[in-house]
């Protein structure tokens, strides 16, 4: 389990993601670690993705098979992907990580989100997509029209998200139909003259499932009132001309209210660690919050790409200026050409400085000319 916060306000959008993963072995959790990576950037792009759900597919996690994609798409400096629209970006990474999913649990599906946020090229709206691996589908989160996004201010959130239902809409739906269905469940073994602290989980879950078959009149009439008031109940949350330094704060604070709802209930934690938090606007990102080790690795990378496209942009200028210096060039411009390629550390022709042979050989005269 997981939190997933993104709120898109007029200036930007937020995206924010916490660390806590549980490693289970035989249905029981064996190990928690509080400093997973669940949110990164995608390389040269006012784009984020974070993930809830499934941590690995055959023993990668999820964030290095977005770096792997990565890798497969910056080929080349002038790859397709600094082109593409936020939506493209999502359909090929759904592509890329569905692959390896389906290879990995053909039969079975756990749960496996990726949200994608950012802005296309030239667009001034943020856009937003969930990718869910287990339901098969990639869906627009913020509203287009005609193709374009809307720039609708809201708020969005997944993985457990209990705490956030009761603070932002003022009910938990998913437990209160988990609290009724446990009611007819007790009631249901009272009447069987049976006990329910001795009855086996394999015999409940049966149970469940036959109750889940056959629902209540009297829990949907009940369900029924309390939807019809909760719009009243829910946060009034001022997201109208929010600035984005206040949708990042707000981000914050709902993203470590779900830990600390989680911290303090009964059990192993599902949401902990960290809270990850970035900023996106059309020119960039700009992380709020992150881990300092993730820090350190982000800039060792960026660094690396940086040094890549470097030798990239050398070694298309050394062909170009090599191009320059032909035969119709003059010794006065192959000196500068030759200059220019020593400034940015190309290494120039070991022929470049060599007099014009028109006008001497080996320091003599050419002979016939005087």
């Amino acid at each position: 389990m997981t939190i997933n916060i993104a709120i898109s306000v007029n200036e930007g959008l937020v995206m924010a993601a916490d660390s806590l993963s549980q490693i289970s072995a035989g249905g029981d959790v064996d190990s928690i670690h509080q400093s997973v990576e669940k949110i990164t950037e995608i390389r040269a792009r006012p784009i984020a993705v974070m993930i809830n759900g499934l941590g690995e597919i055959d023993n990668r996690t999820i964030i290095s098979l977005i770096r792997e994609f990565e890798f497969h798409q910056y080929q080349e400096p002038a790859a397709p992907i600094r082109a593409w629209p936020v939506s493209a970006l999502a359909s090929n990474l759904y592509a890329f990580i569905g692959e390896k999913y389906d290879q990995a649990h053909p039969e079975k599906w756990p749960d496996l989100g990726v949200i994608v946020g950012g802005y296309s090229p030239g667009c001034f709206f943020p856009e937003l997509y969930e990718l869910n691996f287990a339901k098969k589908s990639l869906r627009m989160v913020i509203p287009s029209t005609q193709g374009k996004p809307t720039g609708e201010e809201r708020i969005d959130y997944w993985g457990k998200c209990c705490a956030l239902d009761r603070l932002y809409y003022g009910i938990d739906m998913r437990e209160l139909i988990g609290a009724l269905e446990i009611r007819r469940l007790t009631k249901r073994l009272i009447d069987m003259g049976r006990d329910p602290s001795e009855v086996s989980r394999k015999e409940l879950n049966a149970l469940l499932e036959q109750l889940h078959a056959e629902p209540s009149p009297e829990d949907e009439e009940f369900l029924d009132r309390i939807l019809s008031v909760g719009p009243l109940m829910a946060m009034p949350a001022r997201l109208r001309g929010m600035p984005l330094q206040e949708a990042v704060k707000f981000a914050d604070y709902l993203g470590q209210a779900a830990i600390g709802y989680d911290r303090f209930c009964t059990g192993n934690p599902a949401v902990g660690g960290k809270l990850d938090v970035v900023a996106i606007q059309p020119d960039g990102l700009h992380w709020y919050r992150r881990k300092g080790f993730l820090k350190k690795m982000a800039y060792a990378r960026e660094k690396a790409v940086m040094n890549d496209e470097r030798e990239w942009m050398r070694e298309m200028m050394g062909h170009a200026f090599r191009q320059m210096m032909g035969p119709t060039s003059n010794q006065l411009d192959k000196t500068k050409i030759t200059e220019l390629m020593e400034l940015f550390g190309i290494k120039p022709p070991e022929n470049s400085t060599e007099a014009s042979p028109d006008t001497a050989v080996n320091g003599r005269e050419e002979p016939g000319k005087s």
